[in-house]
């Protein structure tokens, strides 16, 4: 091999991949060419110098090396690596540049053959076993490069790799004696016994719980781990959600006991802020964005437009709320006498009129303007500076004099009359509340204050912005819509929360005393079961199930809503009760009206000790904080549970000298390490190469164009693991920073490998745990299933079989075999904020991204590809050919031609015309010179002509052969009519299409 050496002046494709590389470290931050310029020279000199390297401003192979080793290896680079493993002889394997144009033309000529297995639960797993056998009885695996594998169908591929790997290891033999191992049989070669290894599968086609029954200990085991893990995960959300549930109490006693003695206090605080909040609206507004920089004050994200001015705005608003409701009582007496000055002018001119102290024109009708006008111009300023002018810029001082006389006038006009508003909002609300109960209490300030200040302040930004009219450029004014669009957001989070904490329990209280004895009941069945109906549902739409009653659509949408509003409110009066002694009493005042019981509420919270507080707020975060340490995320989810079953069922059968645990039948040692498969000798891979695809969710992405995927594929393979995007276009072009967060790939027999526990049993990358992944079809983020309610309503319940996986972009942490603390991966999914920017990533069923395995197998240009589609498909939609097909050639630019009108039914029909069809994936459109590929779509099917025994058992279950993924517990009946099925399509597919597929028989 040569020696690795770009220097500048150099081009072509490998010069942007550093370029690529060293942006990831956020040494480069120019754009991506092909060009060795002095940027990127530059740059490698410094990252040399940083890790102790001659500092030539060569990329030589060392350096190189090591920065492969800090950021990851592209999918170019992994690819060239598969190439030269596949090929014979084998080269000398090593990861090395790679340009990608280069590796795609060598895959053309190497005509590539990959088979997938869809997703589809135990169907597919089952359904595929026949059709290895089909392909093993024509000896024809032999001839395949790549197994691609999805959810269900990495059951039976795992079975199948494990199987393979036992024996080349342990039986010195090759994929020519596992086909006929794998063949029926025949009159021509008789085969007298079954083999050990499918034996196991027909042992445990309910792999979940092996023993069915009521009375099973394999059936309550499940339920066991289920109640465990679901109590321990629930505990840590009902601490912190508790510990959360105290602060308004907090701040409620701290504005009763410190309003009367420090009201100036709270309305200066108020001013301060608020002038703070308006310097930075005039920079952020003014100010041309650096995202380089790092400095949230010039960066100008989302995140520090939030912190720095929405944040501040509300805690304006909340401290001047309280100064201005302690200065009530002056402020009425001032309003009436302005009113009466207005009713009653003397004969003084019009000049001594306005200046009238009954009216403070100056401090409420001037002062304000001019205040936001200095600061606004202040923060202008400030956001000039920093920009800088162009050089060949003609300043026009006479015009930005103008402007700026404008903007003072419309201010001191927009201002005055705001100021005004406030005066009279407060003079009224005094009038409105005199003698009223519920105006006694300061919770309603500290619940209400907040935002009726920030309700006045848009009313006068509104006014403002109209005043001034063009001067505002269209940026502009969308920049105040989505600042006041993100604080409408938090308003409404903050009333939220004190109505959960404050009105809500007294009012289910009050309910309950006036409701019959079987209310409370009602209330409480009504809540439950819409809750259930909503996770089942919400899981019956991950598994492929689908409902088209409107009403399990309207529960689906609803639950979310009707369990978060009701868990809160549990918690909010379990906080009541331990927060206050007599909070058990004051909610028998028996049937009186609602404010009474309102009122009673509100005098306990007000009467709550500090000190009792603060110490019931610590023990709920020291309770929540201890088990969230405690808690692994992924062990106590339902992902370990799923993956020892899987492990034991699929990956033990092909075992040597299995030794299961006496009491509990399983045995770690079934689960090999995913690096295992690489030959023994390191020449080369295992082959069919296998390709465990996943789902990486982005349902909190920023890409707009993904708004609907909300993910992209991941896939673990013997040699690497990881994920590369593809790239979408931005203003100029992507930037090497842009191309940088797309993704990147780490050795497999290292990542995830360090143990963030002693002794941590998931450690380092297993064939299992990637099994298990790729078939976590019910998760809190499930791709283009998520929704963010739903979300919340399944983590709370712990309805998770995902996994998070360390993200390969993070230099430091993707080694790590899982977060050690759990906690903001917990909260990622109780919110559906997942994303591929945190150091850890939540993969899931890869289904949820496509469920064919197709996407990675164009992606690396197999000339023949052979799909089998085992998805519940029942009314023959083509939903998961069609979704992938859209996907290839949205994120691939490559097309499929397929027509699958035989395999479909015509309307009232019984059975299809055929089980299989060919179509053409339309390589030449996008690679120059290149031939097209072809592909081979299966799909369970019926035509009539099956045997016997599979034709008798659709009769007893017309659902036959698309039944829901949701049942994953096969009879023996059940798994023999999948199978012969699945042998019985992949013979005629072998013998109809061989020429076709140019298939070797």
């Amino acid at each position: 091999m040569s020696e690795t050496r770009f220097k500048k002046g150099d081009q072509g494709e490998e010069i942007g991949d550093i370029q690529r590389k060293l942006a990831c470290l956020g040494i480069y931050t120019g754009a991506r060419s092909k060009w060795f310029d002095d940027p990127l020279q530059t740059a490698l000199t410094q990252f040399q110098q940083a890790q102790k390297l001659p500092a030539t401003g060569v990329c030589d192979t060392a350096t190189w090396n090591k920065l492969n080793d800090e950021v990851g290896s592209l999918f170019s680079e992994t690819f060239q690596y598969e190439l030269d493993a596949l090929r014979e002889p084998p080269a000398d394997l090593r990861i090395r540049p790679a340009a990608e144009s280069d590796v795609i033309r060598r895959a053309h000529d190497l005509n590539l053959a990959g088979l997938a297995f869809s997703g589809g639960g135990i169907r597919s797993a089952t359904f595929n076993l026949g059709i290895l056998q089909a392909l093993a009885e024509n000896k024809l695996l032999r001839d395949f490069d790549y197994l691609s594998t999805v959810s269900g169908g990495g059951y039976i591929g795992g079975w199948f790799s494990k199987w393979l790997k036992e024996e080349i290891v342990h039986e010195h033999g090759d994929i020519r004696t596992l086909e006929a191992k794998l063949t029926p049989g025949s009159k021509a070669a008789p085969v007298p016994d079954e083999p050990d290894q499918i034996k196991c599968l027909r042992q445990y086609s309910n792999y979940l719980t092996p023993k069915t029954g009521m009375f099973s200990a394999d059936t309550w085991s499940v339920i066991a781990t289920y109640l465990r893990n679901t109590m321990l995960n629930l505990s840590i959300l009902v601490a912190l959600m508790a510990a959360f549930l105290v602060l308004p109490r907090g701040l409620t006693w701290l504005v009763h006991e410190h309003r009367q003695q420090h009201g100036m206090m709270f309305l200066m605080i108020g001013l301060v802020v608020f002038l703070w909040v308006v310097y930075f609206i005039a920079l952020s507004i003014s100010l041309t964005p650096d995202p380089a920089s790092k400095s949230t004050i010039f960066s100008q994200t989302q995140g520090s437009i939030i912190r720095l001015i929405v944040v501040p705005l509300m805690v304006a608003g909340f401290a001047g709320s309280i100064g201005l409701w302690e200065a009530m009582g002056d402020v009425k007496v001032e309003w009436n006498k302005f009113v009466e000055e207005l009713n009653h002018p003397s004969d003084r001119t019009t000049f001594e009129f306005l200046w009238s102290e009954r009216l403070h024109v100056f401090e409420f009708a001037l002062l304000p303007g001019i205040v936001y006008f200095l600061v606004w111009l202040a923060g202008w300023a400030t956001a000039q500076y920093r920009s800088g002018l162009p050089k060949h810029a003609t300043v026009k001082w006479k015009n930005l004099g103008k402007e700026g006389l404008g903007h003072l006038l419309f201010a001191i006009l927009a201002l005055g009359l705001g100021s005004y508003l406030v005066l009279l909002s407060l003079a009224w609300i005094s009038t409105f509340t005199a003698g009223s109960a519920l105006a006694n209490h300061d919770s309603h300030l500290v619940s209400l204050g907040m935002p009726f200040l920030l309700c006045l302040f848009g009313v006068t930004m509104i006014l403002l912005v109209g005043l001034i009219g063009r001067l505002y450029t269209d940026g502009s004014r969308e920049w105040w819509s989505r600042q006041g669009g993100w604080a409408i957001i938090l308003v409404l989070g903050w009333m939220g929360l004190f109505v959960v904490a404050f009105y809500v329990p007294p009012t289910l209280f009050w309910i309950n005393a006036h409701a019959p004895a079987w209310g409370a009941g009602a209330i409480a069945s009504t809540w439950l079961g819409t809750t259930v109906a909503g996770v089942l549902a919400g899981a019956g739409k991950a598994t492929g199930k689908r409902e088209d009653s409107r009403w399990i659509e309207l529960i689906t949408q609803l639950a979310p809503y009707v369990f978060t509003l009701g868990i809160l409110t549990a918690v909010a009066t379990l906080v009541h009760f331990v927060s206050v002694p007599t909070g058990t009493q004051g909610m028998s005042l028996g049937r009186v009206d609602l404010a009474q019981y309102i009122d009673r509420y509100l005098n306990d919270v007000e009467a709550s000790d500090p000190g009792h507080l603060l110490i019931v707020m610590t023990s709920f975060l020291v309770v929540g904080l201890l088990l969230a340490w405690r808690v692994d995320i992924n062990k106590f989810s339902l992902y370990m549970m799923y993956r020892n079953r899987l492990v034991r069922a699929y990956l033990g059968a092909s075992s040597k000298k299995r030794r299961p645990h006496p009491f509990t039948a399983f045995d770690p040692k079934d689960d090999p390490r995913f690096e295992d498969f690489l030959k023994p000798d390191g020449t080369n891979v295992q082959k069919p190469y296998h390709i465990v695809n996943t789902t990486l969710n982005l349902v909190k992405g920023e890409e707009l164009a993904w708004q609907t995927r909300k993910a992209s594929g991941f896939v673990f393979t013997p040699a690497f693991c990881g994920y590369e995007m593809p790239s979408m276009p931005s203003v100029g072009g992507p930037t090497a920073r842009q191309h940088a967060a797309r993704g990147c790939f780490r050795p497999t027999a290292r990542f995830g490998a360090k143990h963030t526990r002693v002794d941590d049993e998931d450690a380092g990358t297993k064939l299992g745990m990637a099994m298990a992944v790729s078939g976590a079809a019910v998760s809190p983020s499930m791709g283009y299933h998520s929704s963010p309610p739903l979300a919340f309503l399944m983590t709370i319940f712990n309805v998770r079989l995902g996994r998070w996986c360390p993200n390969p972009r993070s230099p430091k942490r993707w080694q790590d075999s899982g977060p050690s603390v759990g906690l903001f991966c917990l909260i990622a999914e109780l919110f559906g904020l997942t994303d591929a920017n945190a150091d850890f990533i939540y993969l899931s069923d890869g289904g949820h991204f496509e469920n064919l395995g197709l996407y990675e197998l164009v992606r690396r240009r197999c000339r023949l590809i052979v799909i089998i589609d085992a998805g519940a498909d029942g009314a023959m939609n083509f939903a998961d050919l069609g979704n992938a097909i859209r996907k290839c050639y949205t994120d691939l630019r490559i097309e499929v031609d397929i027509d699958v009108g035989s395999i479909d039914r015509e309307p009232k029909a019984e059975f299809s015309k055929a089980h299989c069809v060919a179509g053409k994936i339309l390589y030449g459109k996008v690679d120059r010179d290149a031939p097209d590929g072809t592909l081979l779509y299966i799909k369970p099917s019926l035509t009539g002509k099956e045997l016997a025994d599979v034709l008798n058992y659709r009769k007893t279950d017309p659902s036959f052969p698309h039944q829901g993924t949701v049942d994953q517990w096969f009879d023996e009946t059940q798994f023999e009519s999948y199978r012969s099925l699945g042998y019985h399509i992949g013979t005629i597919a072998v013998q109809d299409y061989a020429a076709a597929t140019e298939i070797k028989m």
